[in-house]
């Protein structure tokens, strides 16, 4: 892991400040996939999601989810230059930039100090311009040596992420909790859920399920008599919930929705519900199934794994696992800082393979069927969009999918 730790202070009260910068995966599937924030165009696919950690004593005091292009090769060269005699080094990942990392140091006979600094510009998360929205996590004291270790393995896991690699979570201390995407999320389904049914907007979107609904039928086929369903995203329940107590089944909801959960209990007395996202799940070993309706697309690829791990640990051996999403635009991904009903929320569309890819990876799931409706546009032309411009293909017709996935937990 690409971490750096500086101590400061006295023998007898001294701090440990740490930074860390862990790359998790690609932003897209394919390389036809244009990506827009900030006012800026680029490749979704050349996009690395990664978490930012800065800790004292080793607990977290910021955690960010962040985004940045796999664009540029450090000049390794320069840096230990730099380094050696004093000055400054910079590498940006991509032109707009995103991220960047500086190294200034002092090299003077009495005195040496070597500092480095993680920039990142949140011109992603809105329609400002690059450049006016920056923060900055710097460690002021630490060794060349460490700083340019920190520099070589950072490059050499954003060279693995970009080959196809994701990181495990399984491999690392349990992850934070993004507050960020939790409260927005939190915020955005309280309100909505408060508002009047006929004041809701309609779907512009007319959808036949029927597809669909033959997995979600092998799906059930798959639950054991009586046996005990996580919900991951359950809103007020009404949906499913009362359908599955009234077989015999026992129920447990999750949601970050304050509101909707209270409804849910209300309405459900006998079902369990937990104030959570899916990555804050502790449970081991403890559901038969799960089952999973457009809430996949507010999870970033890094939120998303940690999910998925954590329902592995939390469902049974062989446990079936249902997902219905939708891709509103299969050539486009936007700012993650996106609307929803009038309010702010944090979402990250996936395509079909993008999700079977990664129920797939480090072996815990086993996909056993997926299907497919187009809602609207013609996928077939989007493989062909592959030699176009940005442009062009920003200009194409926009695809919209929905998609159902069966999965089963690894035995």
């Amino acid at each position: 892991m690409a971490r750096l730790v500086s101590a400061e202070g006295s023998a007898e009260d001294k701090n440990l400040f740490s930074l860390e910068l862990r790359p998790w995966a690609k932003g897209a599937y394919r390389n036809t996939v244009t990506f827009y924030g900030g006012e800026g165009i680029t490749g979704a696919a050349s996009l690395i999601w990664a978490d930012l950690i800065y800790a004292v004593d080793d607990v977290p005091l910021v955690y960010q989810h962040l985004v940045f292009q796999y664009e540029r090769v450090p000049d390794l060269a320069a840096l230990d230059k730099t380094l050696e005699t004093g000055g400054n080094f910079e590498w940006d990942a991509g032109f707009f930039p995103l991220m960047d990392l500086v190294v200034d140091a002092e090299r003077e006979k009495e005195f040496s100090r070597t500092g480095l600094a993680i920039r990142y510009d949140t011109a992603l998360l809105g329609a400002q311009s690059f450049g006016n929205s920056e923060f900055t996590v710097k460690l002021n004291c630490v060794s060349p040596g460490d700083a340019r270790a920190f520099v070589q393995t950072l490059w050499d896991e954003m060279n693995a992420i970009a080959g196809g690699a994701t990181l495990d979570p399984a491999t690392i201390a349990p992850t934070p909790t993004f507050a960020f995407a939790k409260q927005l999320l939190a915020r955005a389904y309280d309100a909505v859920s408060q508002e009047p049914q006929n004041d809701k907007p309609a779907s512009e979107f007319k959808m036949d399920l029927s597809k669909l609904n033959v997995l979600y039928d092998r799906w059930h086929e798959l639950v054991p008599p009586h046996g005990h369903i996580l919900e991951i995203g359950c809103d007020d329940g009404k949906a499913e919930i009362g359908q599955w107590l009234e077989r015999g089944y026992q129920v447990t909801g999750v949601d970050v929705s304050s509101a909707s959960l209270a409804r849910a209990r209300a309405a459900f007395p006998q079902a369990v519900f937990w104030e959570m996202l899916p990555s804050e799940l502790r449970a081991v070993q403890t559901f038969d199934a799960a089952y999973s309706a457009l809430t996949w697309f507010h999870m970033d690829p890094i939120e998303m794994r940690a999910a998925l791990y954590r329902l592995y640990c939390a469902l049974k051996p062989g446990a079936p696992f249902f997902i219905f999403s939708v891709v509103e635009d299969a050539q486009a991904r936007y700012s993650p800082f996106d609307m929803y009903c009038g309010e702010r929320v944090w979402q990250w569309y996936y395509e079909p393979q993008e999700v079977v890819s990664a129920l797939q990876e480090h072996g815990r799931f086993t996909v056993l069927a997926q299907d497919m409706i187009v809602i609207d546009g013609d996928v077939n032309e989007i493989e062909a969009l592959a030699s176009k411009s940005l442009l062009e293909i920003w200009q194409a017709q926009r695809v919209t999918l929905a998609y159902a996935i069966l999965a089963r937990r690894s035995e």
